[in-house]
């Protein structure tokens, strides 16, 4: 196996990233968004979605009502 494409919650996504870090394994997780699965400076883990400490101003500041 070359890579996974998976794990869509940030607890499982950073069990899983010590097993494939360890196996040379590349991990793209498309949803985990906690900034320890990429923090730990692994060089086979991947993410297409913001830190949830990134995204989480924006809305709070830019919703109607705010």
């Amino acid at each position: 196996m070359k890579f996974v494409i998976g794990h869509m919650t940030s607890p499982t996504a950073q069990l899983a990233s010590d097993i494939y870090e360890d196996e040379g394994i590349a991990m793209i997780t498309p949803a985990a968004a906690s900034p320890e699965i990429t923090a730990r400076g692994y060089k086979l883990i991947f993410r297409t979605l913001g830190l949830d400490s990134a995204q989480s101003p924006g809305p709070a500041t830019t919703s109607p009502g705010a």
